[in-house]
C-alpha cells in the first residue's frame, strides 16, 4: 500500500510540473495602433518624423507612420518643420499639408531636380549641410536659401533647385490645396473647401 502511495505522490508531482506547477502566467498584449500619413507641398521625401514611437523618413510619396493619437514632429537636420497635435492624430490615414509659407519656400527651393510637380526630394547633403552649420532655424531670407542652395550645388553633381519666389510659393501651395480637396483628403485642417483650395 505504502508503495502505491508513493507512486501516486510521484506520478502527482510530474503532472503539476508538466502543468507548469500549477501557476499561470500572462503575456502583456498591448498593441500599437499605428496608420499611415503624407506629408505633402507636393510629395516631401526626406523629411525626418517622429510620430509617437515611431520615426523615420518620409517616403517619395511622402509617406510616414504614426501611431494613433499621439503627437508628431517634422525635422530636416536640427530644423523643426513642423508640430502636429496628438488630437490631429486620432484618427486614420491623414495628409499633413505643409503650408506654412517659409517652410514651403525651403522645401521648394531645395528640391534636388528643381521640378515640385513631381515632388520635392531632399538630399541627405542638405542634412549634411545644415547640420555642419548649426542651422536650427527656418531660413527666411533670400539670401539664406541661396547659401544653402550654393552648398547644395558644390556637394551634389546634379542638383538642379532654385530659388523660389514668394508668389511661386503660394501658387504651389494653391495647386497642392486643390488636388487635395479634388481627392478628398483629410488633412490636419480637416477636409479642404473651395475657399481653402484658393487662398492666397
Amino acid at each position: 500500500m505504502k508503495k502505491m502511495l508513493m507512486g501516486s505522490t510521484v506520478l502527482g508531482a510530474f503532472m503539476l510540473v508538466g502543468c507548469g506547477g500549477g501557476a499561470s502566467t500572462s503575456e502583456d498584449t498591448t498593441t500599437v495602433e499605428k496608420s499611415t500619413g503624407y506629408y505633402v507641398d507636393a510629395k516631401v521625401k526626406g523629411v525626418h518624423y517622429k510620430c509617437g514611437s515611431f520615426d523615420g523618413n518620409t517616403t517619395e510619396e511622402g509617406e510616414f507612420t504614426y501611431e494613433v493619437s499621439k503627437s508628431c514632429t517634422f525635422s530636416l537636420g536640427g530644423i523643426k518643420l513642423r508640430d502636429v497635435n496628438a488630437s490631429v492624430l486620432k484618427d486614420h490615414n491623414i495628409t499633413i499639408l505643409e503650408d506654412d509659407e517659409p517652410v514651403a519656400r525651403m522645401l521648394q527651393s531645395l528640391d534636388t531636380d528643381g521640378n515640385t510637380s513631381n515632388g520635392i526630394q531632399l538630399s541627405d547633403a542638405l542634412v549634411g549641410i545644415l547640420e555642419d552649420n548649426n542651422i536650427t532655424e527656418i531660413p527666411e531670407e533670400a539670401s539664406d536659401i541661396a547659401e544653402l542652395l550654393h552648398e547644395l550645388r558644390i556637394r551634389v553633381h546634379d542638383f538642379r533647385g532654385d530659388l523660389v519666389s514668394e508668389d511661386e510659393v503660394r501658387e504651389h501651395l494653391n495647386e497642392t490645396r486643390q488636388d487635395i480637396r479634388n481627392h478628398g483628403h483629410r488633412t490636419q485642417h480637416g477636409f479642404l473647401d473651395v475657399s481653402d483650395a484658393s487662398e492666397s
